[in-house]
């Protein structure tokens, strides 16, 4: 009973997020030609997304974890999370504006402060949503439902900023989709795979110090990601050189654990 509670509670969450979602794309009111336009940008972000899918299948198939409802994962995280995680931005952004006012200071770390806690809790709580259902027992399996919610997220806050991008002007879309995969390297897959790998063992009471180190570090990346010191041209690319070396770090440690378990 539990089970199906939590299960429609996701579908209830995920279906709000679908008409927010969609429902924002109608608002545009843009031309047939328009619209097309949007489509074809929204399509090409299957460049980074058929890959990591390859990526997540090669992972899943090597440590033998079941991939059968990752379609359903990657659906339910991100129309679930995307929303409320918008939401909740806006709401820490509103109260920060009450305590201190209207300023270019706050304006200029307004997302740095809101969107690393709540989007990295946002997405957390649902993959462990999954985690509990699944009864999931191993932090690889932990860790590859994270990337998956995690995914789910990008790809549905891409297609918002996409959206954004053509409210303002078609001109600005396909720019805008072109940022978005340059920046698919190292994003919220990662960071909610490592958040919810943290979350698994401070669930189950393994690895206190190290569970506190993964949940903190993708929060800090993500920090570090929208704060105003990534206008500069070096911060980006060392952060996704520092977070894909965490990711590799982290596979080969939790791929050695197999092994030796097999021993």
């Amino acid at each position: 009973m539990k089970n199906a509670l939590i299960l429609f509670f996701l579908l209830v969450i995920a279906f709000f997020g679908l008409d927010y979602e969609f429902g924002n794309m109608a608002d545009l009111g843009l031309t047939t030609q328009g619209y097309q336009q949007v489509f074809l940008a929204i399509f090409l972000l299957l460049l980074y997304v058929v890959p990591l899918l390859y990526f997540f299948h090669r992972i899943a198939k090597r440590w033998k974890v079941s991939m059968g409802l990752f379609p359903f994962i990657v659906f339910l995280g991100g129309f679930a999370s995307g929303w409320i995680a918008s939401f909740g931005n806006e709401g820490v952004s509103s109260g920060l504006t009450a305590l201190f006012g209207h300023s270019a200071l706050l304006k200029q770390w307004s997302d740095a402060l809101s969107a690393p806690l709540v989007e990295e809790f946002s997405k957390g709580l649902f993959a462990l949503c999954f985690i509990y259902l699944l009864k999931i027992q191993k932090p690889q399996a932990a860790l590859l439902t994270g990337m998956e919610v995690g995914l789910g997220f990008q790809v549905i806050e891409d297609i918002a900023y996409i959206a954004e991008a053509a409210d303002k002007s078609l001109r600005g879309v396909i720019p805008e989709v072109l940022n978005r995969i340059s920046g698919s390297v190292s994003s919220h897959w990662v960071y909610t795979g490592i958040f919810t790998l943290g979350l698994f063992y401070l669930l189950r009471h393994i690895k206190g110090q190290k569970a506190f180190l993964w949940i903190l570090t993708p929060v800090l990346l993500h920090f570090l990601w929208n704060s105003p010191w990534n206008d500069s041209f070096w911060l980006g690319p060392v952060l996704n050189a520092l977070t894909i070396l965490l990711l590799i770090y982290l596979l080969l440690r939790l791929d050695k654990q197999l092994d030796v378990n097999k021993l």
